[in-house]
């Protein structure tokens, strides 16, 4: 029997060569390569300061941690990663996977891995988006799970201020999210080659698309009230 192996590969790379009875299927957050991962260097509304989500939403509910940073300060953060049943082939795009979800009964989180990681946070733009790489990176250098389903599913990863543990009790909640990313419905076991996670904005001021992106099968409101 094959055994399925989903792997974190967050610069452009192709698939990691393995033996044949593996199969394995890279993911690539798009944009970390230039520094700007999608999803995760979106700003918050202009009404709640304008500033990278990390910096100005989350980073004062992040956890402190005792990692040496020579910019900014180390903070725990979770990276959640999720694969989302979508009972059937919908269009990746935001609002039609919205629509296609919002059938009762039809998407559903099927499983879900989540890592703590401790990384450097800055308040400044470019070092922000650096610390969001590196802990992509940490939280995912090697198997995120080697059994996903077999059925259609897209693959999202969500950061958060929460820690694991409290994420597996309560949920993603709104309030901590900094940062979404996803992936067009696939078949992970035919899927050739990387797969690819965005988020469908159209400039950087696209903090609520990454609530609606962590939250649309999850039963909480995404927009801010």
């Amino acid at each position: 029997m094959r055994r399925l192996v989903l792997l974190a590969s967050l610069v452009a790379a192709g698939a990691t060569a393995g033996c044949a009875a593996q199969h394995d299927v890279p993911l690539e957050i798009v944009g970390l390569d230039v520094g700007h991962p999608a999803g995760f260097g979106c700003r918050a509304p202009t009404a709640m300061g304008g500033g990278p989500l990390l910096s100005e939403v989350v980073t004062p509910r992040l956890a402190p941690c005792a990692m040496s940073c020579a910019t900014g300060v180390c903070r725990t953060q979770a990276y959640v990663f999720d694969f989302i049943e979508v009972g059937g082939v919908p269009s990746c795009r935001g609002a039609s996977l919205v629509d296609w979800c919002g059938e009762p009964g039809r998407c559903r989180v099927a499983q879900r891995r989540c890592f703590d990681v401790d990384a450097c946070v800055s308040g400044s733009a470019g070092n922000t988006a650096m610390s969001v790489a590196a802990g992509l990176r940490a939280a995912s250098g090697g198997v995120i799970d080697d059994a996903p389903p077999s059925a259609t599913v897209l693959v999202r990863v969500v950061g958060s201020a929460q820690s694991c543990a409290d994420i597996a009790a309560t949920g993603v909640m709104r309030t901590d999210v900094f940062g979404c990313a996803y992936s067009c419905p696939t078949q992970l076991a035919t899927t050739d080659g990387p797969l690819q996670l965005d988020l469908d904005a159209l400039d950087s001021e696209c903090g609520t698309l990454v609530w609606g992106c962590a939250l649309f099968v999850s039963g909480e409101a995404p927009v801010a009230n």
